[in-house]
This record gives structure tokens, C-alpha cells and sequence, in this order.
């Protein structure tokens, strides 16, 4: 895992417990702050440049679930080739 995945993971972990002991109040409070820098000029002139990058990483997580998806729904159904319990159907 990268330096900057990991940072986020713990960052994510950090805010969670901080978070859950703060409670209901300040949770309100950090989102308030939160929505207002997200907001602010400067967050969406930064933000602006990744967004098709973003919206490219989501097209194709996309195809790799239904890819999944599918391949799951087959072995659920029944479609696999191999018999099962080493019995085959006559």
C-alpha cells in the first residue's frame, strides 16, 4: 500500500474514533466546516483537474462489478461446468 493510500486510512480511522467520541454535536459541527471548505474557491480550483480522472476510475470499478457480478451469478445458478460432489447427471 502507498504512502498516500495509507495516509488516508489513517486519517479516515483517526476521524471515525475522534468522531464516535465526540458525539452527535460535534459531528454536526465538523461536517459544517467540512461542506464549508469543500465549498470554497480554492478546494474546487484544486478538485477541478481530477474530477475525469475520478469519473474514469468510477467507469471502470463499475465494469469490474458487473463483471463480478456476473461471473457470481453463474456459479450461484448453477451454470458451472464441473459437476458437483464428483457425481455427474445421466
Amino acid at each position: 500500500m502507498g504512502a498516500f493510500k495509507t495516509g488516508i486510512v489513517i486519517g479516515f480511522g483517526v476521524g471515525y474514533l475522534q468522531g464516535a467520541k465526540a458525539g452527535r454535536r460535534r459531528y454536526e459541527q465538523i461536517q459544517l466546516k467540512v461542506k464549508k471548505l469543500s465549498g470554497s474557491p480554492a478546494v474546487q480550483k484544486a478538485i477541478e483537474p481530477m474530477r475525469p480522472m475520478v469519473a474514469a476510475k468510477i467507469e471502470t470499478g463499475k465494469e469490474m462489478m458487473g463483471s463480478v457480478m456476473s461471473k457470481a451469478a453463474g456459479v450461484k445458478g448453477g451454470t458451472s461446468s464441473s459437476p458437483k460432489n464428483g457425481s455427474s447427471a445421466t
